[in-house]
């Protein structure tokens, strides 16, 4: 099973770090994918640098997302040694409150599980 991404950020080169509830950290390379149908849309950064987490995956205006099972196949594991200031998941989770993210998580996948 494909583990839910919790944090996106945007990185150079059409890149993106992903963060996923069960603390890996990956790395999509997007650069592939701006020279086909609708995603050559992307290749105007500013409009690249707007990703967003929504209904479980990567999403842009205009209704443009990849699946989360490309996101998550297509990327490549990064190793983390300690917190990164530019990943506010590590980070906080590497603070004393990071408890409470992982308690929020757990509690957002429980609503799901009920949900389903």
């Amino acid at each position: 099973m494909i583990p839910e991404i919790a944090a996106v950020q945007v990185q150079p080169e059409y890149r993106l770090m992903l963060s996923y509830i069960n603390g890996e950290t990956r790395l999509f390379d997007a650069s592939p994918y701006l020279e086909r149908g609708v995603f050559t849309r992307l290749k105007d950064f500013n409009l690249f640098a707007q990703a967003r987490l929504a209904f479980g995956t990567v999403t842009w205006p205009g209704e443009l997302d990849i699946a989360p099972e490309t996101l998550y196949l297509r990327s490549q594991p990064q190793s983390v040694s300690e917190p990164s200031s530019t990943d506010p998941i590590s980070a906080f989770r590497g603070s004393d409150k990071g408890g409470a993210v992982d308690g929020l998580l757990m509690h957002r996948q429980a609503d799901r599980e009920r949900e389903a």
